[in-house]
């Protein structure tokens, strides 16, 4: 069962958030970045942004425009969705720290929502002002309902306190406990005040003393009289007034005692009564006597009427055996309306899933398309890039055989050239002969000589200059060669690149063939799964309608429920208002039994009704079991 907004009135705004606030909190998508709390000297912890990173340190932005700043990795707190904004029950986030309650509980204490859930506690925040969540028809509202239909609130334990003590039979207890001026004696008082008005119905005025709720609230100053007195948040300097009045008292009292006209009253007050207590004493022993007969005859009566009682109690307790195992039919019924609604959930998320599934197959498959695509530009540019290096490659041979041709040719000439060298060396040796045999003709010959040396000059010239254009030509021999080498290597290279190519645009030919295979099977399985959806939601709906028939029927079962309680709280009321009559009455027995006659004849009157119910009620449990055991093996035959 939902909670009613409607039933709260003006107070559910500070109960619960809407149904458009809740709905935009689970359906609000993330952005994409990670956020996270970290420490603030003001604040406690701010919202931040984190954006890197390295070596145990973070880099933070604040979300409020703050700068960059950076941040220890164990100061962080890592922080919840925002489906979780302003949670009822902080035991149920996702990352339960430090900085998530606090933040949780300032959101909702800033929506004046005081009352936050945290496991099996109850959390409050003092407002400091009056809230409209102590209405009356806030109390009606969370009369009889479970924890989780209603928001939280403190009627709401003291509600399931109240249930606990009537179904168990034993002692419930409630502690509430805070600092000074958190709202401990305002919480209380609000729990007396729902005890007061849900356990005894509200109470009916007495002699002007104004209601029970009234008379439990007005004693709580005296019960709380040696609290603290004034604190710097709230006043309780009330609480001493109780015990400031009794004080003056005794004293005005003890003042007065040691006066001679009191000591004298106290010695006279005994003797006033003396002169007729003969008399007393006569009627009193005569009032003793006939009381004593009376008494006698009581208590025969009474040891009658308290056998009466006993069989009472037993049938009382056979009915409240009888009103429990109906309960427990009912909640089996809730439980099986649950555990269908839970089945129609986890069938919704698997239809989601299914459908988020098919698209990220249909994203796959559009990557791997584009890959192909990709793949095949990269393959034609690697074959245009093969070209090209064949091309250079030839060129690069052509202009290697012309060096080698120019480089045969340049040792062709330097052969001739020694040739010329060696034929000068021996004409140089046949004329240095020629100058010691003939000094005659030394002045004839240094002509000769001279010009031949000019010659020589040339010749050794010529000779240098041909071995540097050598040395020019083995240098670029040695870097054709390594050129040569190096076009060798990356031609090797670039026929591995392509062979791997190849290989990768097979694989992936067969990859995308397997994925066109694997989208045409799951085509098909998701045009079955749509069928089966189609019937599902048929089914879900049919048993929607069943679950909607199931919870009239609950309700009427509560209605009738409450009113057997309701006759049976005022059978046993009137049974404890009989039995005291009995005690304090004497002579109207006759009536008495008349009206015990009567009282057991309504009762036996209750009791078939109550048997009939039970009977009609076991009826329809056992066809409810029935259809849901059918619904649940046709949904399991389904799935």
């Amino acid at each position: 069962m939902s909670f009613d907004y409607e039933a709260c009135q003006d107070a559910a705004q500070y109960l619960r958030l809407s149904r458009e606030q809740i709905i935009a909190n689970q359906t609000q998508k993330p952005d994409g970045k990670k956020y996270v709390w970290f420490p603030d000297k003001e604040n406690a912890y701010v919202k931040g942004e984190l954006i890197k990173t390295d070596k145990g340190k973070c880099t933070i932005k604040a979300c409020d425009g703050g700068k960059e700043m950076t941040v220890k990795e164990d100061d962080l707190q890592e922080m919840n969705p925002p489906r979780y904004e302003k949670c009822e029950d902080m035991a149920g986030m996702t990352f339960l720290n430090e900085a998530s309650v606090l933040n949780n509980l300032r959101s909702r204490y800033e929506s004046f929502m005081i009352y936050t859930y945290s496991g099996l506690f109850c959390v409050t925040v003092n407002p400091y002002k009056m809230l409209p969540v102590y209405a009356p028809y806030v109390i009606a509202a969370y009369k009889g309902k479970r924890r989780t239909e209603m928001p939280p609130h403190l009627y709401s334990i003291a509600d399931n306190a109240y249930t606990e003590m009537l179904m168990n039979r034993e002692n419930q207890s409630m502690l509430i406990t805070g600092e000074s001026g958190a709202g401990k004696t305002v919480n209380t008082k609000k729990v007396i005040q729902y005890f007061a008005l849900v356990a005894a119905f509200g109470g009916s005025q007495d002699d002007g003393k104004g209601t029970l709720e009234d008379q439990i609230v007005q004693c709580n100053p005296a019960m709380e009289a040696f609290g603290n007195a004034k604190t710097v948040r709230n006043d309780n300097s009330s609480r001493f007034v109780t015990c400031r009045i009794i004080q003056s008292n005794l004293r005005a009292f003890f003042g007065m005692a040691n006066c001679e006209w009191m000591k004298l009253m106290f010695k006279i007050k005994p003797l006033l009564k003396t002169a007729e207590s003969a008399k007393e004493l006569e009627e009193m022993e005569k009032e003793f006597a006939e009381t004593k007969v009376n008494l006698e005859k009581e208590t025969k009566r009474r040891k009658e009427l308290e056998e009466m009682q006993v069989s009472f109690i037993q049938e009382k307790n056979d009915l409240v055996m009888q009103l429990q195992a109906q309960q427990d039919q009912i909640d089996d019924g809730e439980d099986r309306c649950d555990q269908l609604i839970k089945t129609k959930v986890e069938l919704d998320g698997k239809i989601k899933e299914l459908t988020e599934r098919l698209e990220d197959e249909e994203e796959l498959n559009n990557e791997l398309v584009s890959k192909k695509r990709k793949l095949e530009d990269e393959c034609s540019e690697l074959k245009k890039d093969i070209d090209d290096l064949e091309i250079t490659l030839a060129k690069v041979e052509k202009e290697k055989h012309a060096t080698e041709n120019k480089l045969k040719n340049l040792q062709e000439e330097l052969a001739t050239q020694d040739e010329q060298i060696a034929k000068l060396q021996k004409e140089k040796k046949a004329l240095q002969e020629a100058h010691q045999q003939t000094l005659d003709d030394l002045q004839s010959e240094e002509d000769k000589v001279n010009s031949l040396t000019k010659q020589k000059a040339k010749l050794e010239q010529q000779v240098d200059d041909l071995e540097a254009s050598l040395e020019q030509e083995k240098k670029l021999r040695m870097e054709l060669e390594r050129t040569k080498r190096k076009l060798e290597g990356d031609l090797r290279l670039t026929q591995e690149t392509v062979m791997d190519l190849e290989n990768d645009k097979q694989r992936l030919e067969e990859k995308l063939k397997k994925q066109e295979f694997e989208y045409s099977q799951l085509a098909t399985k998701l045009e079955d799964e749509q069928a089966l959806v189609s019937q599902l939601q048929k089914k879900i709906k049919e048993l929607q309608a069943r679950i909607e028939e199931l919870e009239e029927e609950l309700e009427a079962e509560r209605a009738a429920r409450a009113k057997v309680e309701k006759q049976r709280a005022d059978l046993s009321r009137e049974l404890e208002e009989l039995s005291e009559r009995l005690e304090e009455a004497g002579g109207a027995t006759a009536a008495q039994i008349e009206l015990n006659k009567r009282r057991e004849a309504e009762f036996a009157k209750l009791r078939r009704e109550l048997e009939e119910s039970n009977l009609g009620h076991e009826a329809t449990v056992s066809t409810l079991r029935k259809k849901h055991a059918d619904t649940s093996s046709e949904m399991s035959e389904q799935v």
